[in-house]
Parts: C-alpha cells; structure tokens; sequence
C-alpha cells in the first residue's frame, strides 16, 4: 500500500485559520467595548467574572443575528438597541451593501 500524499499545514497555517469573532464585551465596572476575539467560545471570563455570549437579533430583519455581546447578566433593552445601532454601522459594508444610512447619517449628510 502507497503512502498519500498529503500536506499537513504547519502551525502557523492552522493558527491564521481560526475562528476571529467580531464582538463586544460588556461588564458594569469597565463598559461597553469592541473586540475581535479569536475561537467563539460561549463563556469567557473577564477579571474573575465568567460572561455569557448573548445574541443581539435586529426586529428590522427577523431571526438575524446583528452582534454578538458578552455580558454577565442578559443586556439591557438600552444595551441592545446601542448594540443593534453599533453592529449596523460595524458590519453594514459586509452584511448590507447598498443599504440606506440610518437616521442619525442622514441628518448628518444634510447638514
């Protein structure tokens, strides 16, 4: 029997191809903040606090997820509607080509 011939990527091939995770995270001593982690784990701890990845789902387009937060406690409705504001100006060049702007840039375009 022949041995195959296959190319095992080396380490560094492996590492570039882990799962990068656009997000934020947020804990009531430091606030609200944008990361990009790598894997998409569904808990992580931030000084000694385990947080829970929780799913931010925009009414505008139903059962999309628009972000992703990680948090102790469930987000606030405040902190999600912020979320949802922050993920549409985040990711609106990836997930919505040719979308309109929302309020807050075209009253700023107007000016």
């Amino acid at each position: 029997m022949a041995a195959p011939n296959l190319a095992l990527p080396d380490a560094d091939a492996r590492q570039s191809r882990r799962l990068l995770s656009e997000c934020w995270i947020y804990t009531s001593q430091r606030g609200l903040r944008e990361v990009t982690l790598f894997g998409n784990g569904s808990t992580i701890a931030i000084d000694g606090q385990k947080l829970r990845r929780w799913c931010i789902v925009d009414s505008t387009y139903p059962d999309s997820t628009v972000g992703l937060v990680y948090s102790a406690e469930m987000p606030s409705a405040d902190l999600r509607d912020r979320l949802t504001q922050l993920a549409r100006e985040r990711f609106k060049p990836a997930l919505w080509p040719g979308a309109s702007p929302g309020p807050e840039s075209a009253s700023a375009e107007q000016s």
